[in-house]
């Protein structure tokens, strides 16, 4: 997130006036007023309203069955982190796209719109931000990689269940991945419906550090994706080398 508020920093006065006044003619554009959707500048000043946004996220699907104190902790964090200018986003319940009111992140405010318009218009974006949950299911397909027994060399399973965790516990690296691919498909066409509508508002200068900011963004997503399937592979492989060393040769379908 550094360097995606650090590309918006750097702008020139006049380059952020442009921005800003660019942003709003693509939100006209993009006919999101029309469904609803509301632009809120977050600032310690609104920092109790942001909060109360936020915590309406997690009134339905999956976020109203974390624990209090672990939901607590996530719309404090995530209230902080917009009002302190290191985070914007496009809440799917409320319909708002919040952008810090310092303009830090100015740049990538395009990019919300596209988020906006994923979830507004057509129903692929629809389902592919509520399939975003199922990056969650990294943490069950971990834990059945860390503590399954690995199956000696002839040895079958007991049943269904024993046969479907011995299938997650040998392709966990791969599974953990898959898990956020919906989140990296959405994040995507978000890009690309965010710069399509910058390309219409901007010069062309101003539109390549658009372009860099969401390149940075989505490789952020990417980087987690990556590094959680990476993590979970060689957590099972140590853990199994440990645990069973008679059986610990590499399996390449990991």
């Amino acid at each position: 997130m550094g360097k995606l508020t650090e590309i918006s920093k750097n702008l020139t006065k006049d380059e952020a006036a442009a921005t800003k006044s660019a942003l709003d003619k693509a939100f006209l554009d993009s006919r999101l007023k029309e469904k609803g959707v509301e632009i809120v500048k977050a600032s310690s000043k609104n920092a109790d309203k942001i909060k109360e946004i936020i915590a309406n996220e997690y009134t339905s699907g999956v976020g109203k069955f974390y624990p209090k104190s672990y939901k607590n902790m996530l719309i404090q964090a995530q209230t902080a982190q917009v009002v302190n200018g290191q985070n914007a986003f496009c809440t799917l319940k409320s319909n708002k796209i919040i952008l810090p009111e310092n303009n830090q992140l100015i740049l990538g405010a395009f990019h919300e719109l596209g988020h906006g318009i994923n979830k507004n218009f057509g129903k692929m974006g629809k389902i592919l931000q509520k399939s975003r949950a199922a990056a969650l299911l990294t943490v069950p397909i971990t834990l059945i990689a860390l503590f399954k027994n690995k199956k000696e060399e002839g040895e079958e399973p007991k049943n269904f269940f024993d046969k479907t965790a011995d299938f997650v516990k040998k392709h966990a690296g791969k599974l953990a991945f898959a898990t956020f691919l919906p989140s990296l498909i959405e994040e995507g066409l978000a890009t690309y419906r965010g710069n399509k509508l910058a390309s219409k508002v901007l010069n062309p200068e101003l539109l390549s550090k658009v372009k860099a900011t969401n390149r940075f963004g989505f490789a952020s997503y990417a980087a987690v994706a990556i590094s959680m399937s990476i993590g979970t592979y060689i957590a099972k492989t140590v853990r199994d080398k440990f645990v069973h060393p008679e059986l610990s040769k590499t399996d390449k379908n990991s």
